[in-house]
């Protein structure tokens, strides 16, 4: 590869340039104005002569070397003006051949010795790819070449999606300033830009918060193309903010009036009022899994974790632990409201909302008697869950989805739900699992 880099590299830096003698070397490509015998292939006459003395004329090579003097290339102990003297017999430009050298050669050199066009034509791009990642190439000027109009954005894309393009790098380039949100947008935006490559970038440390979300949430990213990255993060709260793109996945409920929904980041528990039915539904497209018929008639909130399942039925007021296995009773006991809605938690805490009555409450595992209750944030608590660290609520009055503390049941925050109807909310720490009666449709909410 470096053979072909070599050759590539010279033939950039001389275009529109006449010699009479170019030699390619195993280690090296040397320009001469005399001819002299050195060492490599020997190509006398190369291009038409500028004079009728058969040697380059000065000031058109001069003027080419000048343009790229800043490149480094190594134009040995003679300027740019000797070296191209017609008779100065050891003025020659060396091109250097390896991937370090050429990174050094362009990071010294300004953004107009070297033009964006040249690394959207004439490198591959696993070539384009370990320029780039070498160290030699700082991410500030990488970021500027990147960010200039005459790199396509789909060139680019192929360029950070390569393996010789470490995430590390990748992010430190878009992380630079001379790399603008919304050509970096365009470039995530691209499919040749692998999903999961472009979450690794997003992942890395080296891409900050603050240019992560402004990428994130530029116009140039689409909603379709931020809905593919979104599942691959590895660190979700990272560029998104809660809940602001609630539509990482969404799908069709499984029958015409979805309510409770929970679970943990391995499963998800549903339920639907119509159908009169409990599910089971696969966290990665949120079809069902299994099924069975409610213990009782309006069957309403649902969650739990994988090992616990909590569900409560307006119509009975009741509270109901059900089997993992087959959804059938394993105990009950009567609500302590009398519109028992929403339900959720995990193995070691119950959390539960009563829009009748209205109360947030903490229920016990072993009796589900009140361990604490307090006012929820809007009149309409609908949807309840989480785990022990964290309680996700939604208000169909409100239209909001909140986190709640877990020692007093007070706001922590809160964003717009993704419908005028939210309804049920569980999941873990990690997960956010939603449900919208208006919508009829099934979410994972960003934690952010």
């Amino acid at each position: 590869m470096l053979g072909k880099l070599k050759q590539k590299f010279a033939s950039w830096l001389l275009k529109g340039v006449h010699i009479d003698v170019l030699h390619i070397g195993e280690h090296s490509v040397v320009i001469s104005g005399t001819g002299a015998n050195l060492d490599g292939q020997k190509i006398e006459n190369v291009g038409a002569p500028d004079s009728d003395d058969d040697v380059p004329r000065r000031d058109t090579i001069d003027s080419k070397v000048a343009a790229h003097a800043a490149l480094d290339t190594g134009v040995h102990g003679v300027g740019a003006s000797t070296v191209c003297s017609q008779t100065e017999a050891d003025g020659k430009i060396t091109i250097r051949q390896s991937i370090a050298e050429l990174a050094a050669s362009i990071n010294g050199a300004t953004l107009d010795s070297v033009p964006a066009s040249y690394f959207d034509n004439l490198f591959d791009v696993a070539e384009a790819a370990s320029i780039f990642d070498n160290a030699n190439l700082a991410a500030a000027k990488a970021a500027s070449i990147f960010d200039n109009a005459n790199l396509a954005a789909a060139k680019a894309a192929s360029i950070f999606d390569n393996a010789n393009l470490t995430a590390a790098k990748a992010a430190s380039i878009f992380d630079n300033a001379n790399l603008a949100a919304a050509k970096a947008a365009s470039i995530f935006d691209n499919a040749n830009l692998a999903a999961a490559k472009a979450a690794s970038i997003f992942d890395n440390a080296n891409l900050t918060e603050a240019k992560a979300e402004d990428i994130w949430h530029h116009a140039n990213l689409t909603l379709a193309r931020r809905n593919a990255i979104g599942p691959n993060l590895a660190n979700p709260d990272k560029p998104l903010r809660f809940l602001d793109e609630y539509t990482w996945k969404t799908a069709a409920s499984p029958s015409a009036m979805p309510s409770g929904i929970g679970g943990d980041s391995a499963k998800i528990w549903h339920s639907d009022t119509t159908a009169d039915q409990i599910y089971e539904l696969s966290t990665t497209d949120f079809q069902v899994v299994r099924q069975a018929a409610s213990p009782g008639t309006s069957p309403a909130g649902i969650g739990g974790d994988s090992a616990k399942i909590w569900h409560c039925d307006p119509a009975a007021k009741q509270i109901y632990e059900l089997s993992t296995t087959d959804f059938q009773v394993v105990r009950q006991a009567a609500s302590p409201g009398t519109l028992p809605y929403g339900i959720g938690g995990d193995s070691a805490k119950i959390w539960h909302c009563d829009p009748g009555a209205p109360q947030v409450y903490e229920l016990s595992t072993t009796d589900f008697q009140v361990v604490r209750q307090a006012a929820p944030p809007g009149t309409e608590p609908k949807g309840i869950g989480g785990d022990s660290a964290k309680i996700w609520h939604c208000d169909s009055a409100t239209s909001l989805v909140y986190e709640l503390s877990t020692t007093d049941f007070q706001v922590v925050r809160q964003a717009a739900s993704p419908n005028f109807m939210p309804i049920g909310v569980g999941g873990d720490s990690t997960k956010i699992w939603h449900s919208d009666t208006a919508a009829d449709q099934i979410y994972q909410l960003s934690i952010g």
